[in-house]
């Protein structure tokens, strides 16, 4: 019985260490959030997708694009696709 307390007590100790390992500002591994939000730089997604990666609404989206077709997008078979973070760089360069 000791011995199972033991393991179990050293197991925990091990875990407990490398998850607070993680949380180090100086740690090589990287938050698995940060992934997720790198993955997104390089996402390319559809016309009527683009809302909802850039904080606008379907109809605001819509008439954005409308109303400028020099937005950044790639053309691939006559169907548009959009790079989230290109369109939100294009919009503040446009506002300032």
């Amino acid at each position: 019985m000791d011995l199972w307390l033991a393991v179990t007590i050293i197991a925990c100790a091990y875990f407990l260490f490398e998850a607070i390992k993680g949380f180090s500002p100086h740690s090589n591994s990287r938050n698995p959030i940060d992934k997720i939000f790198d993955e997104e730089e390089n996402l390319l997604v559809k016309e009527q997708d683009l809302h909802s990666h850039i904080g606008l609404t379907k109809e605001e989206t819509r008439a954005l694009l409308y109303q400028y077709p020099e937005i950044p997008k790639l053309d691939i078979s006559g169907r548009y696709y959009y790079s989230p973070e290109q369109v939100k760089g294009w919009i503040k360069k446009q506002i300032s």
